[in-house]
Order: structure tokens, then C-alpha cells, then sequence
């Protein structure tokens, strides 16, 4: 130590006399160890080199060494210990048989051997193994040595004799850290700038990457000097890679030192201590960092959908090494007009109101002094659509006072539109495509106002055209001898058929049924008309006072109604001195409107007049009014009568009773439906002539009808005949019946249809069409819930099973085909097995 503390006096010494020949040289040495240019050195540098290298080799450093052993048996007195430049440390040996000719194995990890100094200069050290037993080391024993967590080596020893010694001598690497080193540069200490862009983080703005050749393993202190001459505080790093000019990376993260458009050129000074700086430096240039361009706004923002002249949502992107001025920027590329972009504080935004339609796919472009990024997106702008309404009239001919008169919306653009229908400006019926009203007159005025859901829609809510006039005004007369023509939907009220000078025809009220389009003609008599029973000569006990008007009507479905029959008041005083002016039949007497009958006339001869119509089919009475009253429609002097019609044809009006002695046969033919279900038919006749039987027949639509039964008829007889049937086969929900009079040669008249309405009291029933059958036929399910599972079977009368099905019940109707059973002629029973209690319905099979 003594021979250090002189050496370091004498290198003193020697400097301050160099400090007073070449001061300013050795100031600045000791200041910045600033860097030496390559010209010829001179005299006074080379004594600052002396002065500063010995400076250097007077550093002195603590190196730590550790070791890894392994002993196996036989070596448990070994030992061994380090000596360096500052002597040697202590011997290191099994601490638990340290020389006590144990011979057990050691082996530890990480084991504390001691410290030394170290220098530049002062580097060299040896290791010495010794065995303190007679019995030698043995020979696979080994200590692995690191020297500040540095591998240094692993030794073993050849020692054969008790205390026998062996050393190796070693420096320490350049990665063993020791202040004051050197770290060599390569010999050539300006670098030109690497070419392309960084891949790694980088900071932001134009920051740089910088390319140093360096050695291989060793690690590095460095700091940055810009032209400006900042300095930053140093940072280590360790290279990696093989031995030689190996170039390694950093970024300075110092951005701010980089203001204007030319690359600035910085030094870099290094050492391989994180501690003292020395003066070696060079001179290079950076590379900048590539950019980056992040959608920000959220995930899929960067695809946008608006409509032309509606701003979008804005679109962010986060970017990071751009300044947006020269060389670097942000542009965008590919949006619509009326739309752009802008960058502020590290955020490029989208936004703007599009002026032009169609799909615009964009491209945003980060740009660093030629390192770029983008990021994509589409901006698709819809064109306005105009929203837009239209409705039209269900009839829209032939609309009569009382007609139903549906109207339908159609909409344009209305997406899942929203309707408010309006009658005279004020608003009526409901959300709905449709609006319906039997009550118009010919000052009604219907519109409907659409509210518009689709993307894009303009002029939302819509008014559309207004539908007015299609009702006639009210008549002011009862007509003569004419013609109208309505249309007589299901839900219309009392239809007024007017004739073509405004004056009333007819009424007619279908309820539910559609009677479609209907025609009704007018005969007027001029005065009341007497008219003969069929076959009686001219027996005035047979004769009957009818009103002198008279009516037809021709229906496209001929289903029941009510009917509205108009008369004047001078036609009926006319008709109540007719008819007690045929004294020889009292019956048909009438003394106000309350007496009066209708008979309704069926067959081919239904022209207004009377006399004719016993040459081809019958004439049914129909006695009880459904009303009665004065000014029909508001006509004045004028009086009606109202009655339940199964069907239409010819009819008249009278005052007499079953007992008359006229032409009829049908008086009353009807049917209800009871608490099981089942249907049952009635009918009565006043009079018969040449009559066979009766035949009851059934229909579901009115197309195909079936046979219910046959009941014989009473033959020949004037006096009232009662009929009755009940149809305990009765099909669930709207049927239909029709009677089928066959005469003893053969001809038939058929009176209806009729229709009932029969449903379970809970709600599900079963039926079959067309029953009977000869092959294939349909059973039909009334459901009021959904049913999984459910058997249906079909069985003959001993309980059988000829087919079965499992299948599944929608709430509501549900049909099942059954076809190719090869059923033998005869009756069958069908029946479904599940939690709904349906009656079994029975199947007939003709062949």
C-alpha cells in the first residue's frame, strides 16, 4: 500500500508540472475528457494522454468473487484460495471438517471467497487448490469461479501427495467491470447513419435509434452530447452477440433536443463502468422511428355509416414519432367531400358532414423522414331517401252508403313504418297498414300520416293522397222500377243500394259473411197484386193480396243476411185495401206493416213477376220480422220492413199466414248449436205437394257438401209439417247446411245455405272433411294451446286401431292429411290421446 500511495504522489507531481507548461491542455482533459481529433498529436497532447491514462490506471476497483464446489468423497480436506494485485484471501475449505481427515463430500453453491482490488493495470490473479490429507485430491472435484458474478472458470487438481499444491493463474474479462477501462472503439470513431427505420419503441416525435460498433458481451455506459452541446445522464446497457464489431442500438428518448427539419449529429462517450466517465467519443448520425397510427375511437369506429348531409361520429386515431410538420405528418387519404381530417396533440380526428353518396374507403398516413404507418377505414354516406305514403280503397267501385270500405297504406321508404290514419283531419283506427269503416259518407275524407324508420328517410312523418267521394249522398226518394249494384263486404252495416238518380233500392246488412259484389233490382207493380196459389185454378180461397213492389237480388256469394225491404206509404194503404178485398181468404189480411210476410221465391223464374213461378222451383216463407219502422234511410212517407234471409233471390211481400193456401213449401229452415257441440236443424213447411224426402247436406267452404241425413217428406198436405235433426257429427267452428227437397219424380229444390258457429266450451275441437269419404281425408285440430306428443288414432267400432300418429299441436288450427289407408267401406271413430279433451269424431268411408 505504501508503494501505491507513492506512485500516486509521484503521478501527481508530474501532472502539476505539466499543468504549469500545457495548463490549458490538462484543464480541459480533467474537465470533459472531451474527444481528441485524429490530426498528428503533438508533444503536449502525448504528456495529457500520459497524464490522463496514468489518471486511468490509478482507478482501483473491488472485485467479489464467489464459487460453485463440488467435492465428492475422499476430498473433504481440500482447500483452495484467491491472490490478486492486493494480496490473497482466505482459504476456503468444508467449514464443518476443515483439516480434520474427515473425508465426506462437499458440494455448495454460491460460496463467499473474498475480495480484492483490481485495476487497469494491476490484473492479474491466480487460484491455489491444496490437499491437507495424505489420501490426495480427488480427481473429479472441481470449484467454479466468478468474479463479480462473472464466469471466470472451473478448476479441478492433480495433487496426489498430503498438502500438495497446485496454482493456475488468470486475468479478469473486459466484462468483469473495472473503472477507468477503456472500451475500444472501433478504430474508425465516425459512423454514418444506419439506413431504414427502427422496429422497436421508440420515443416520440423524431427520435433516434443509434448504430455503435461495439464488443460482444460487455456492458456499456454511455451519454449523448447534441449540437447544442446538452449532455443526458448516462444509462448502461449490456451488447450481445459474437466478439468483434458487433453494432448494437439506443434511442436517446431525448426529443426535445430535435427541433427543425435536419438530423441533428450528437457524440457519444462510453465506458464499461456504470460509473466514471472517460474521454474516449465518437461522431455519427441517428435514424428516426418509424410511427405509429391506433384507431382510438373504439373498436370498428373506424368504419362509419351516415347519411348525405348528416355529420358523422368522429373517427380518432392515436399516433405516436410524428410532429405533422416537415419531413413528418399525418395525412388522410379517400374520404367524401365535405368530410377531412385533422392531428393535434398526438390525435389525428376524422370528421366533417358528407356532401357526396357511395363507399369511401380511406387511409390514414403517419410519415417520419420517410418511415410511414397507415390504418384504414370505409365511410359509407347513404343517399337521402324520400319517405312517402299512398293509400287505396278495398272496394273502390261500386261503394254504396254502409258499404265496409278498407283502406291500405303503402308505404316508400318507411322501414318499419308507423301509421296514424285521420278521417276529416281527425285521427281514427289504429297502428296498422289498414283502416276500415262501413260508415263513410260522401263528405268523408281519409288520409294517412306514416312515420318512417329507414336509414336515410326524409320528409318523415308522410302525408298521403286523401281518398274522398266514393259514397254516395243519401237518397231522398224510394226508387221505381230500377237497378244498383254494391259491394257488400264482411263487417259492412246497412248497405243503401242506390239506383242511378240517387233513389233507394234496397238495404242489406251481410254481418260476417261477404256477400262480394250484389245486385239489386227493383220492381214496381203500380199497384197491389193478387196472386193464385199454384194448381188452384182460380179459387179465390187460394188467392193472395201481395204489395205491389216487388225485389231481386243476385248476391256473388250467396250467403244469409239481413234484408231491408222500402215501400211508400201510398204502397201500403194500396196493399191493406187489397187484401181485405179478398174476402174468400181472410188470412192474408193486412192493417199495418207489423202484419206483413216475405216469401222468398227460388228458382228460374225470378223476373219480378208472380205468375210464373209455379212452372219452376218453390217458394219458402219467412214470417218473423227482424223490424219494422218509417223513413228508411231518412226518405219521408215512406215505411220498411226487416227480416233474416238464409240466401237470396225473388221475394214479395204479404199478409198471410202459415195456414194461407199459397204456393210455399219452406216456411222455416234454421240451426243452433248446443252445449255438447252438436248442431241441430229445424224446418217447417205450410204446404207440400208431390214431396219424397228431404236430404240435410253439410260444408265446410260451401264447395264440397256431404250428406248429414235423410228424413221422408210428407207427401201431399196443406197443413204445417215440422221437421227436426240433430247433427251430433257437427264440425267444430263455421259450417254450413243446405236442405235438398226431392220430389216423387225426382225433381229437387234446394233451400240455403245456412250457416252455424260451433265451438267447445273449452276451446278445442276436432273435425273431418270431407266426411264421408272414399280415400283421403283431412282431420282438422282446434288447439287453444301448444301440445307435444299427442296420439291421434283411427279405429273401427270395436275399438280396433287401424293407424295412429304422434304429433305436435300449434295453439290454433292444425290439419292432418291421412291418404292411402286402403279403408274398407264402413264407419270409423278418430280420437287424439293427450291433455286436451276433445270429443272423438266419427269417419264414414263410401266406396
Amino acid at each position: 500500500m505504501n508503494n501505491f500511495i507513492f506512485f500516486l504522489t509521484k503521478i501527481i507531481f508530474v501532472c502539476i508540472l505539466l499543468i504549469l507548461k500545457f495548463g490549458k491542455i490538462l484543464v480541459n482533459c480533467l474537465r470533459s475528457k472531451s474527444y481528441f481529433s485524429l490530426k498528428p498529436l503533438s508533444i503536449s497532447k502525448i504528456f495529457v494522454l500520459i497524464c490522463l491514462f496514468s489518471v486511468e490506471d490509478s482507478f482501483a476497483q473491488n472485485v467479489t468473487f464467489t464459487a460453485n464446489i463440488n467435492w465428492p468423497s475422499w476430498s473433504g480436506e481440500n482447500r483452495f484460495m484467491i491472490t490478486g494485485p492486493s494480496g490473497s484471501t482466505a482459504w476456503v475449505c468444508n467449514p464443518a471438517q476443515c483439516y480434520n481427515g474427515a473425508n465426506t463430500a462437499y458440494t455448495a453453491t454460491n460460496v463467499a471467497v473474498g475480495a480484492l482490488t483490481a485495476s487497469c493495470a494491476a490484473n492479474a490473479f491466480s487460484i491455489t487448490r491444496q490437499e491437507r490429507h495424505g489420501d490426495g485430491w480427488n480427481g473429479s472435484g472441481t470449484i467454479t469461479l466468478f468474479a463479480n458474478g462473472v464466469l471466470i472458470g472451473t478448476y479441478g487438481c492433480t495433487c496426489t501427495s498430503a498438502n500438495c499444491t497446485q496454482v493456475s493463474s488468470f486475468t479478469l474479462p473486459s466484462s468483469v467491470f473495472i473503472s477507468g477501462c477503456s472500451i475500444g472503439l472501433e478504430s474508425n470513431p465516425l459512423f454514418t447513419a444506419a439506413s431504414g427505420c427502427s422496429n422497436g419503441s421508440a420515443s416520440l416525435g423524431p427520435g433516434a435509434y443509434y448504430d455503435i460498433p461495439v464488443a460482444a458481451n460487455t456492458r456499456y455506459n454511455f451519454s449523448w452530447t447534441n449540437n447544442s452541446g446538452g449532455t443526458t445522464s448516462g444509462f448502461c446497457a449490456t451488447v450481445t452477440g459474437s466478439t468483434g464489431a458487433t453494432s448494437t442500438s439506443f434511442n436517446t428518448n431525448q426529443t426535445d433536443w430535435f427541433s427543425g427539419t435536419t438530423p441533428a449529429t450528437v457524440r457519444v462517450s462510453a465506458n464499461r463502468a456504470c460509473s466514471a466517465w472517460n474521454t474516449t467519443s465518437a461522431v455519427m448520425t441517428y435514424r428516426h422511428s418509424a410511427p405509429t397510427v391506433t384507431l382510438s375511437s373504439g373498436a370498428g369506429t373506424n368504419n362509419r355509416t351516415t347519411c348525405i348531409n348528416s355529420a358523422i361520429s368522429n373517427i380518432t386515431f392515436a399516433t405516436t414519432n410524428v410532429v405533422n410538420s416537415a419531413p413528418s405528418s399525418v395525412t388522410v387519404s379517400g374520404l367524401p367531400a365535405g368530410v377531412s381530417g385533422s392531428w393535434s396533440a398526438n390525435v389525428f380526428t376524422i370528421s366533417g358532414t358528407p356532401t357526396a353518396s357511395g363507399s369511401f374507403p380511406y387511409t390514414v398516413t403517419a410519415s417520419n423522414n420517410g418511415c410511414t404507418a397507415t390504418a384504414t377505414g370505409t365511410i359509407t354516406v347513404n343517399p337521402n331517401l324520400p319517405a312517402s305514403v299512398s293509400i287505396a280503397a278495398t272496394p273502390g267501385t261500386n261503394v254504396c252508403i254502409g258499404t265496409n270500405v278498407t283502406f291500405t297504406a303503402t308505404p316508400t321508404n318507411g322501414g318499419t313504418p308507423t301509421y296514424q290514419w285521420k278521417l276529416n283531419m281527425s285521427n281514427v283506427g289504429t297502428n296498422s297498414p289498414t283502416y276500415s269503416n262501413n260508415a263513410l259518407t260522401n263528405t268523408s275524407v281519409v288520409t294517412c300520416e306514416m312515420t318512417s324508420t329507414a336509414t336515410c328517410a326524409t320528409g318523415s312523418p308522410a302525408t298521403s293522397n286523401s281518398i274522398s267521394g266514393i259514397v254516395p249522398s243519401a237518397p231522398t226518394a224510394i226508387s221505381g222500377t230500377a237497378s244498383a249494384v254494391c259491394q257488400v263486404p264482411a263487417g259492412s252495416g246497412w248497405v243503401r243500394f242506390l239506383d242511378g238518380s240517387g233513389k233507394l233500392v234496397v238495404s242489406i246488412n251481410p254481418g260476417l259473411n261477404n256477400l262480394g259484389l250484389v245486385t239489386a233490382d227493383a220492381y214496381d207493380h203500380g199497384a197491389s197484386v193478387l196472386t193464385q196459389a199454384c194448381n188452384t185454378g182460380t179459387n179465390p180461397e187460394w188467392t193472395t193480396a201481395v204489395l205491389g213492389r216487388s225485389w231481386r237480388i243476385t248476391p256473388t256469394n250467396n250467403l244469409g243476411a239481413s234484408l231491408e225491404l222500402p215501400f211508400e206509404d201510398g204502397e201500403m194503404s194500396d196493399l191493406v185495401t187489397a187484401s181485405s178485398n179478398t174476402s174468400s181468404n181472410p188470412r192474408d189480411n193486412v192493417t199495418s206493416r207489423g202484419d206483413l210476410k216475405m216469401s222468398r221465391y227460388s228458382g228460374g223464374n225470378q223476373n219480378g213477376s208472380w205468375s210464373d213461378n209455379c212452372a219452376d222451383g218453390g217458394t219458402s216463407l219467412i214470417g218473423g220480422q227482424l223490424g219494422n219502422g218509417t223513413s228508411p234511410a231518412g226518405i219521408a212517407t215512406s215505411q220498411y220492413v226487416q227480416f233474416a234471409t238464409p240466401g237470396f233471390s225473388e221475394f214479395w211481400l204479404h199478409g198471410n199466414t202459415t195456414a194461407s193456401p199459397l204456393p210455399i213449401t219452406l216456411t222455416n229452415f234454421g240451426a243452433s248449436c248446443d252445449e255438447k257441440g252438436d248442431v241441430a236443424l229445424n224446418w217447417s213447411t205450410a204446404s207440400e205437394q208431390n214431396a219424397s224426402h228431404f236430404v240435410i247436406e253439410r260444408s265446410r267452404d260451401l264447395v264440397t257438401w256431404n250428406v248429414v241425413s235423410t228424413l221422408p217428406a210428407g207427401g201431399n198436405t196443406t197443413t204445417e209439417q215440422l221437421y227436426a235433426l240433430t247433427d251430433v257429427d257437427a264440425l267444430g267452428g263455421v259450417s254450413y247446411y243446405r236442405l235438398v227437397q226431392v220430389d216423387f219424380d225426382g225433381e229437387s229444390e234446394i233451400y240455403g245455405p245456412i250457416s252455424v258457429t260451433c265451438e267447445s266450451t273449452e276451446g278445442n275441437s276436432m273435425t273431418v272433411f270431407p266426411n264421408p269419404t272414399k280415400a283421403d281425408f283431412t282431420v282438422e285440430i282446434t288447439s287453444t294451446s301448444s301440445v307435444t306428443g299427442a296420439t291421434l288414432q283411427l279405429t273401427d267400432l270395436t275399438g280396433k286401431v287401424i293407424t295412429s300418429r304422434q304429433v305436435d299441436l300449434v295453439a290454433g288450427n292444425n290439419q292432418l292429411l291421412f291418404s292411402d289407408l286402403d279403408l274398407q267401406m264402413g264407419t270409423y271413430i278418430i280420437r287424439i290421446q293427450s291433455e286436451l279433451e276433445i270429443r272423438p269424431v266419427k269417419l264414414v268411408v263410401n266406396r
